[in-house]
């Protein structure tokens, strides 16, 4: 079984992981689904968001340490490295794709497996290893494609 971390733990752990800001609650929600922590409270969500709000604002138990980023959708929960992701650029494109029904079997399978919250989580991570372990593929194509430029 895997030992409970303390949210602010988990939070990083995550943050790390996504490379991004998220919300409190959604980073509630992902350490509640992966196990990661645990509640006694009647809204556990609220009451981890909670946490990691008061952590920060209070900065007494900010370790390891998250920042707030302020956005167009609110308030969002980063770690320092994050700090410059979000200004005047657009830091997050939605796309939308279509793909064959057994992949998407095979997405829900890895969601499950990961016990991610949400589809979307999976999918960014399943691109974000993907592209990691081709960037060497990539850049040789790029460099290719400048070679003959």
């Amino acid at each position: 079984m895997t030992e409970l971390k303390t949210m602010q733990d988990a939070a990083y752990e995550i943050l790390k992981e996504m490379g991004h800001p998220l919300s409190s609650k959604e980073l509630a929600r992902i350490a509640l689904a992966r196990r990661l922590v645990n509640s006694q409270a009647e809204n556990k969500i609220q009451s981890l968001a909670n946490t990691i709000e008061k952590n920060i604002r209070d900065a007494k138990y900010n370790n390891p340490e998250l920042i707030p980023i302020s956005s167009s959708d609110g308030t969002l929960i980063g770690l320092p490295e994050h700090k410059n992701v979000i200004g005047s650029a657009q830091w997050w494109e939605k796309i939308s794709i279509n793909v064959p029904l057994e992949l998407f079997q095979k997405l829900q399978l890895a969601q499950q497996a990961r016990q991610d919250p949400t589809l979307e989580n999976t999918m960014i991570f399943l691109l974000q290893s993907g592209l990691k372990s081709e960037s060497t593929n990539i850049k040789q194509k790029l460099q290719e494609q400048i070679e003959k430029f």
